[in-house]
């Protein structure tokens, strides 16, 4: 499991044992009450042997090094998006779901009919249900386009067609200018050599030119066919499914108005639009793309003012051949580790969905 933005060294270094702790139960309160946690709070209810002065210190102590944070005018404080993550990465303790939760949710997939659609309205809504925010699955699909083949087809002397089919199954068509006069033997030839070159290839197979000796024609085909993997790997996860905008729109962030009168409900709608459209997932992977397994992103995806009060665990399934993605997305006042267990739980059960469909292809 890893973070997009992880702490460091100098965190751990300057957090005594002490500050841990309070740092621990100050997030696991906030995180249970959605109110900020007092110093009293702390010594009345925990046994840390210490006064509620020293805890006070300690306090002013991680707000200074920006770990938490007032809020409003209340006397308590709550986590910062810093404090959230070295808690997640050094703090949180993740529990195993229930046996029982575990048969219940395995149940459901095994009761659903066996249609990829419904499977994926399955998964987003056992996520959804299971942690009260919002959830989002996108379909299976290959990691990355593979090139298979194309064919060049003269349409006149001076426009041509470029017919590129990729491993999936997608084709593409496009019309373009020769860069100089070709027959159709000249086409033939171009495109027997691209073949040649690109067969079996990504999009990041080919950052450097592959045909520096070819034609010009060659060249130009090269580039089209280039960008257009780019433009199917960027809109590979625009087919999202997603559940759970009623739960993530109770969350009292979203729901209570603030001080300033004004509820942060619009910030919630503009998120859920995001995730609707698949503009999310089109940012996401572009920090995830180097990463496998389970990711979480705290307060900040992107370069969005909105995107800086959500957090989001993230998980691929499926294989190395075929895979999609699933998350949650909430509040950064989120039950981390019960989240981090559900998504790993449902990533497995998707997994081997992908498997078999990979295995039908």
């Amino acid at each position: 499991m890893s973070l997009s933005t992880s702490s460091t060294a100098w965190d751990r270094n300057l957090l005594s044992e002490r500050r841990r702790a309070i740092l621990k139960i100050i997030v696991q309160e906030h995180v249970a009450t959605a109110r900020p946690v007092a110093s009293e709070t702390i010594a009345r209810r925990y046994a840390l042997g210490v006064s509620p002065a020293t805890i006070r210190n300690e306090m002013a102590a991680l707000e200074e090094m920006g770990y938490i944070h007032q809020l409003h005018t209340s006397a308590g404080r709550a986590p910062s998006a810093r404090g959230y993550r070295f808690y997640v990465e050094h703090l949180m303790e993740e529990p195993l779901l229930a046996a029982e939760e575990q048969r219940t949710i395995a149940h459901q997939f095994h009761q659903a009919h066996p249609e990829l659609g419904q499977w994926l309205r399955l998964a987003a809504a056992v996520l959804a249900q299971s942690v009260h925010n919002a959830a989002m699955v996108t379909a299976p699909r290959t990691q990355k386009t593979r090139f298979k083949h194309l064919e060049l087809i003269s349409i006149q002397e001076s426009l041509a067609l470029l017919v590129a089919v990729f491993e999936a199954g997608t084709v593409q068509q496009q019309m373009f200018v020769p860069a100089l006069p070709v027959t159709q033997d000249d086409l033939s030839a171009a495109a027997a050599r691209v073949n040649r070159v690109l067969e079996g290839r990504t999009s990041s197979d080919l950052v450097d030119p592959l045909v520096p000796e070819g034609t010009p024609i060659e060249a130009q085909v090269l580039e089209l066919v280039v960008r257009m993997m780019q433009e199917l790997d960027e809109c590979a996860y625009a087919d999202v499914v997603v559940d759970g905008l009623a739960q993530i729109l109770s969350q009292p962030e979203f729901s209570t108005p603030p001080r300033g009168g004004h509820s942060d409900a619009n910030t919630a709608l503009r998120v859920i639009q995001l995730m609707q459209q698949g503009m999310l997932f089109n940012e996401l992977i572009k920090q995830i793309s180097d990463a496998d397994g389970l990711q979480i992103i705290i307060g900040g995806i992107g370069n969005r003012e909105e995107m800086r009060q959500v957090s989001i665990v993230l998980s691929r399934y499926g294989s190395s051949a075929i895979g999609g993605l699933l998350g949650v997305l909430g509040p950064t006042r989120m039950h981390y580790g019960r989240t981090v267990s559900v998504v790993r739980y449902v990533s497995g059960i998707l997994s081997e969905m992908a498997t078999e469909l990979g295995g039908h292809q």
